[in-house]
This record gives structure tokens, C-alpha cells and sequence, in this order.
């Protein structure tokens, strides 16, 4: 009995913080239907954005919108996504821009255009260059090693050892032996995708 009357709440609750669509209620003729969809609010946002944004420290309102505007969004865009009223939003966008996340736009007022930082900017398209590759390669081959790396990317030793220790990080790739005889293999996030 406790946990009566809380199950739409919970409905509600939980397909929000999967990024999902909201539940759908219709009634028909004494029988109440609820249509559960797995399917993402948006579809802009490319599989390494969605990795790098699942990973802030920020609500899920706030990771909602940088997914469903990857290159910038308003004052506006952010009331009409989340349903929240103006200053709402504005707390929860300053909230971003303190963190680093987001870039205070060039000029305030209606219309202002808050876009993602450089640092994430780059990240994403960093990853946007590699994640294709090694998906790639790992069509083909069951390991990565350093030198295959190298190969693939046109990179020094010490750069792709910087590389290689930051996708293991991000969980793309499992190291797995050591030293000389170390290797990778491929990470859930990179088979997903």
C-alpha cells in the first residue's frame, strides 16, 4: 500500500531521465491505455555528443537541451523543451555558463544564443573523427595496438598513447596486457554505436 498512487509519477519520472518521450494516456470506453515509447526526445545529436553530455555534472532538463540543440539554443528553446517559465530557465542556463559548459552569448537580451564551450565543441568533434574510424577498423579486427592507432590516425607514439589512455577513460576502449604487449579492445559505447 505504500507505494500506491505513485507508479505514473514514477512513469513520468523515469522516461524523463532516460531522454525519452513522454508516456501517452488515452481512454476508451472504460480501459485506460499507456503508450511507452524507446524512442530519444531528439535526433540531432550524434552518439559521441550524447556521451560526452551524459557525462556532465547537470540536470537532466540541461543535458536535454544541449542534445536537442548540439550547436546553441535560447532563453526560448529551453522554456519550450522542458516546460519551465522564463526564470526558470534563465537560472538553469546561468547555472551552465558558470560551470564552463555553455558560452555567456555576445549580447544579452531576446534572442541570445547560449552555445556549448570551445572545450566541448572540440571534444565532440575530436571524438566525431575517431569513434567512425575505429568502428571501422573493429569491423574487420578483434585488437587495437598503439602502432595500429598510429596508422590509423597519422599520429605520433606519445600522441596516440595520449589518445588511447583518454578513449580507455571514456570507456571506447578496454586496454587489456601491459607495456609492450598491451592492446584494445573494443568498449560498449563503440559498439553501440
Amino acid at each position: 500500500m505504500r507505494d500506491e498512487g505513485e507508479g505514473v509519477p514514477r512513469i513520468f519520472e523515469e522516461m524523463q531521465e532516460s531522454l525519452l518521450r513522454q508516456p501517452e494516456f488515452g481512454i476508451e470506453a472504460a480501459q485506460v491505455a499507456v503508450v511507452l515509447r524507446n524512442q530519444p526526445i531528439f535526433s540531432g545529436a550524434s552518439a559521441e555528443w550524447h556521451g560526452i553530455v551524459s557525462q556532465l555534472p547537470i540536470n537532466v532538463a540541461q543535458k536535454r537541451v544541449l542534445l536537442a540543440h548540439p550547436d546553441g539554443f535560447s532563453n526560448e528553446d529551453y522554456r519550450t523543451l522542458n516546460a519551465v517559465d522564463r526564470d526558470d530557465a534563465y537560472k538553469q542556463i546561468q547555472e551552465m555558463v558558470a560551470m564552463g559548459v555553455l558560452q555567456p552569448p555576445p549580447s544579452a537580451g531576446r534572442g541570445a544564443v547560449y552555445r556549448p564551450a570551445p572545450g566541448l565543441l572540440q571534444s565532440r568533434g575530436w571524438l566525431e573523427k575517431r569513434i567512425p574510424v575505429l568502428q571501422t577498423f573493429f569491423t574487420t579486427h578483434d585488437r587495437l595496438t598503439n602502432t595500429d592507432y598510429r596508422e590509423l590516425f597519422n599520429v605520433t607514439r606519445f600522441a596516440a598513447i595520449r589518445d588511447l589512455r583518454r578513449l580507455t577513460e571514456e570507456g571506447f576502449l578496454v586496454l587489456e596486457g601491459e607495456r609492450r604487449g598491451a592492446f584494445y579492445r573494443s568498449g560498449p559505447p563503440l559498439k553501440a554505436g
